[in-house]
């Protein structure tokens, strides 16, 4: 008699992470890496926090390494991304940066 292991209720098996990173997009013949799909402008933003200064307080469209668009109303600032040929835009809100120890309470 084998003995079977004790899986966790809707826990994946370790292939399915496996299979989502090379997902096809609906309608498309393309596949996408869903893992690193951003792993250009996370690492400008790791990298060049500086480059944010002057839009503290702003929402922010990143393509690469690039600012595409910036200013306080997030669906304006969105929109000009996609007139500028962003399928996509990567947008977030840039908050100001911390000191050493220092921290957000939620």
């Amino acid at each position: 008699m084998k003995s079977q292991k004790k899986s966790t209720p809707g826990a994946r098996p370790p292939q399915a992470s496996k299979k989502l990173a090379g997902k096809r997009a609906k309608g498309s013949g393309h596949a996408i890496n869903l893992i690193r799909h951003r792993e250009v402008e996370e690492r400008f933003i790791g990298e060049h926090p500086e480059a944010f200064d002057p839009f503290i307080g702003e929402w922010v469209v990143l393509e690469g390494a690039s600012i595409i668009s910036h200013g306080m109303n997030a669906a304006i600032v969105a929109d000009e991304a996609r007139a500028r040929g962003v399928k996509v835009p990567y947008m977030f809100r840039v908050v100001p940066r911390l000191k050493p120890n220092e921290g957000y309470l939620f």
